[in-house]
């Protein structure tokens, strides 16, 4: 998968020029980007990837506006799986996710998915994981000014 960032041109008409910023190109890494980016606080753009990671599980990255990408997190299973939504960056200063999958030990995984908490260091908390019966595949967060998050 490629990311592209998309420029404005100042003329109505024009082709709008485009560049590559990076390129995703394997499991080792990230792989498999589907949500939006964030701008962090930081100034730098934040993202998920399915798949792809030190465990193909997913994974969480940053990247600076040159096209440097840092995987922060790799999802070993356990911790959750398959993240495929935006993150978001709390008041907190921490990043808030959710992942379609949790609770994963090889190929068996007995959750429908997580919410964590990852801080800037890349460190991950779980923070719930979903069993069926209070829902599944959550959807991505959203942090009202009353500072509770709200999901679906």
């Amino acid at each position: 998968m490629t990311l592209v960032v998309l420029t404005l041109a100042p003329t109505a008409g024009a082709q709008v020029p485009f560049e590559v910023l990076h390129e995703f190109t394997g499991y080792s890494r990230a792989d498999g980007p589907e949500a939006r980016l964030i701008q962090a606080t930081d100034g730098d753009l934040y993202g998920t990837t399915l798949s792809g990671g030190a465990f193909n599980r997913g994974s969480i990255f940053k990247m600076t506006s040159a096209g440097v990408v840092t995987v922060l997190h790799s999802f070993s299973g356990p911790d959750g799986q398959s993240p495929r939504t935006a993150l978001v960056q709390a008041a907190d200063g921490n990043f808030y996710g959710t992942t379609d999958l949790g609770a994963c030990s090889s190929k068996v995984c007995g959750a429908y998915g997580t919410i964590f908490r990852m801080t800037p260091a890349g460190d991950v908390t779980l923070l719930h994981e979903f069993r069926g019966s209070d829902g599944f595949f959550p959807s991505a967060l959203v942090q009202l000014p009353d500072g509770v998050f709200y999901g679906t």
